[in-house]
């Protein structure tokens, strides 16, 4: 299990490259807080759960996969629920993303946040932990079938380069009804995605420099 300490490191981490976004770190610190004893991975935790997910852009950088969730009826990054036998939060992602899309490491190459101001240079990895490009809660609601009342995914979001062939997507049939490489054009005003399309194309304009 991805220990509570670990989480809350890269919290602090994510906190002080952006502190802007004190409001998400607080949010997000006093929910993993709350939990005892691995509750953020209890699927019957009412409160939330913790989940990760990934965004897998081009190799240009100008589109970015999504899948059709086929429970939510939307297109979606790869991304799922923190498991027990997550020894990180790295692990996690890059199992969510395997389970989803057939992807392995070999095919990603993960992608780094810049600070928000004063700096060109790239953040690079702190020991084995990736460092995720934002925060993002939202409500999910009840699921009769799984017997799980409306709560709360607290999503940790990381980003990636893919290096493979675009052909090369084989998504699982019991989470998607199929995938997409999507325009940024096309996510740029929504609430869900037009941060990660502003983070991304400030990336892109330090690649091509």
């Amino acid at each position: 299990m991805v220990a509570k300490e670990s989480i809350l490191a890269t919290l602090r981490l994510f906190r002080s490259l952006y502190p802007e976004q004190e409001a998400r770190y607080r949010e997000f610190s006093e929910y993993v807080e709350h939990c005892r004893g691995g509750a953020y991975c209890d699927r019957k935790n009412c409160r939330g759960h913790l989940t990760v997910s990934g965004f897998v852009f081009s190799p240009d950088g100008d589109r970015v996969l999504m899948l059709r969730h086929r429970t939510l009826g939307r297109w979606l990054q790869p991304g799922g629920h923190l498991e027990p036998d997550d020894r990180s939060l790295t692990a996690a992602v890059y199992r969510e993303i395997r389970e989803e899309t057939g992807l392995s490491t070999a095919d990603l190459e993960a992608l780094f946040p810049w600070p928000s101001e004063g700096t060109d240079q790239a953040v690079v990895s702190t020991g084995e932990e990736l460092i995720p490009i934002g925060l993002n809660s939202h409500p999910i609601p009840a699921n009769p079938i799984k017997n799980e009342a409306e709560h709360i995914h607290y999503d940790f979001r990381f980003a990636f380069r893919y290096t493979g062939e675009p052909d090369t997507i084989h998504y699982s049939e019991r989470e998607s009804e199929g995938f997409r490489w999507v325009a940024l054009d096309e996510l740029r005003n929504s609430t869900d995605f037009g941060e990660v399309v502003c983070w991304i194309e400030k990336r892109n304009r330090m690649w091509k420099r």
